[in-house]
């Protein structure tokens, strides 16, 4: 027969296993974005694709940093092939319960004309660049497949989409690629000039 404390262990060690198998960054090459804030998240993401496109000579690219631009909400102000491009970026990282990316405080103003979305799993990236304009409240996104939803009291949307929505909709349409170990910075640049010719 088991003693309470045995018990216990037994239950505290089905519980932590449990607890491990859901806990999908755990070891994993981002593990420590799991414990950044929403800010926090934001400001990675945003950095990172700067850093990317500061690099290539073809794109001059403003950073708009913890201040919103002067004429609108977004983040990068860009000019290079593709024209001038206002863009505002959402960062965030998988759900591990619900397989999904929540994508929060996007407006639909009209004060930028493309979205990007960087999303991260534990081992791979996705990222879609889209037009604002195809976002439209109260209508379903035509490759996503998904309607944004407006906060109450507020002029902010919630816009999530899921892992498999990025594979099974975005990359078969081109708006989205994903990220390995094997992509290099020029391939992410080259994909996102190819995406801000793009303006509906």
């Amino acid at each position: 027969m088991e003693m309470m404390f045995e018990v216990a262990s037994r239950i505290t060690e089905d519980i932590s296993r449990k607890r491990s198998k859901a806990n999908i960054w755990e070891f994993s090459r981002f593990e420590k974005l799991k414990d950044f804030t929403c800010d926090e998240i934001g400001e990675w993401g945003e950095n990172l694709i700067y850093d990317i496109l500061d690099t290539d000579p073809e794109v001059d690219i403003t950073h708009g940093g913890n201040t919103i631009l002067e004429d609108g909400h977004y983040d990068f102000y860009m000019k290079g092939p593709f024209g001038a491009r206002r863009v505002e970026q959402k960062t965030a990282r998988l759900n591990s319960s619900s397989d999904t990316f929540q994508h929060e405080s996007l407006r639909l103003d009209g004060t930028c004309e493309s979205f990007i979305f960087l999303d991260v799993c534990p081992d791979e990236m996705f990222l879609t660049v889209i037009p604002s304009s195809s976002i439209r409240h109260g209508e379903r996104h035509g490759v996503i497949g998904r309607t944004p939803h407006q906060r109450a009291e507020s002029k902010k949307y919630k816009f999530d989409f899921s892992k498999r929505i990025c594979e099974k909709r975005g990359i078969p349409a081109g708006i989205t690629m994903r990220i390995n170990v094997n992509t290099t910075p020029e391939d992410v640049s080259r994909f996102i000039k190819e995406r801000l010719h793009e303006v509906s």
